[in-house]
């Protein structure tokens, strides 16, 4: 009695390949799981929680102090001018801020930068509309009718200045959404005493999430400290300072060899995503040995 064995189709190199990398991906995915879905629960809270239609407010209280620890005294006659310089957008995939027309030469993707990259935005927008005021007589009018609230008769420019009072205190209320570029551009009283204000960004209303839960805060408050301290006056040069003779027989000093500049070490996270990578590639790259040389014994 003959027995027919029907041999078992092995399976072909693609499809071993395959199943190497699709059980790397695996892997992968269960080392991160939890980072993927708190984005996407936090950008959905973040968009089911928003209220177009509620107006902004800022306050802001502005002090300085005499010496460390010491209580804050209010500072008088600082003139604050605030200027929106971006909309906020809101989509099912979160929130943005297009840069508003007269604005239109500069690009920033405000959600992306640090707070170093924001104090630096800050700057460059305040310099380029003391250099263009053509544009701020622009940001003046509002030309976007998709901004929330939706603006009616009696909204405010987006441009607008206050005087802070004897309490030190500036308000700003009825603001549409977006980014604020705050600046002080005068000084009386007190205020005239010491160095203005620094150009600073505000996101209005500002999202903040502690403790896992995310909320808007329409009426945002911020407390500028002051510092009474003052730079040295430098002291003039004499009109016509005495000329030094030259020391008899001095070799010439030699140049110093410039410092070699020591490279910054990548974070954490980016050393654990560069590993990951470096792993995929190598584990791909035997795996395509292996089929390779299995290819070429058959």
């Amino acid at each position: 009695m003959q027995y027919h064995h029907q041999q078992k189709k092995k399976p072909g190199s693609w499809a071993r390949l395959l199943a190497l990398l699709a059980a790397l991906v695996l892997c992968l995915t269960a080392l991160y799981p939890g980072r993927v879905l708190a984005e996407g629960e936090d950008t959905e809270a973040m968009v089911r929680s928003y209220d177009a239609g509620k107006w902004g407010s800022l306050t802001l209280r502005l002090s300085y102090t005499k010496e460390e620890k010491a209580d804050a005294i209010p500072l008088d006659g600082a003139q604050i001018r605030i200027v929106r310089i971006a909309d906020l957008q809101m989509t099912d995939k979160g929130p943005s801020y297009p840069i508003r027309e007269g604005l239109d030469k500069l690009h920033y993707d405000f959600l992306s930068l640090s707070a170093g990259g924001l104090r630096q935005a800050a700057k460059e927008i305040a310099d380029y509309l003391k250099a263009h005021p053509e544009a701020l007589t622009t940001l003046e009018k509002e030309s976007n009718p998709q901004v929330s609230p939706k603006p009616d008769g009696s909204t405010p420019k987006g441009v607008r200045t206050a005087t802070s009072d004897s309490q030190g205190k500036v308000f700003f209320d009825h603001l549409v959404h977006g980014i604020y570029l705050i600046t002080q551009e005068g000084q009386t009283g007190t205020a005239k005493d010491f160095a203005p204000l620094a150009p600073v960004l505000c996101f209005m209303p500002e999202y903040l999430n502690a403790e896992g839960k995310g909320t808007w805060i329409y009426d945002v408050v911020a407390n500028p400290k002051y510092s009474p301290k003052k730079p040295p006056t430098p002291v003039p040069p004499p009109e016509n300072p005495p000329k030094e003779p030259p020391e008899p027989n001095t070799p010439p000093e030699k140049p110093k060899t410039p410092s070699t500049p020591v490279p910054k070490p990548p974070s954490t996270g980016d050393m654990i995503h560069m590993g990951l990578w470096i792993g995929m590639g190598l584990v791909a790259l035997i795996a395509l040995i292996v089929v390779l040389r299995k290819n070429r014994k058959k």
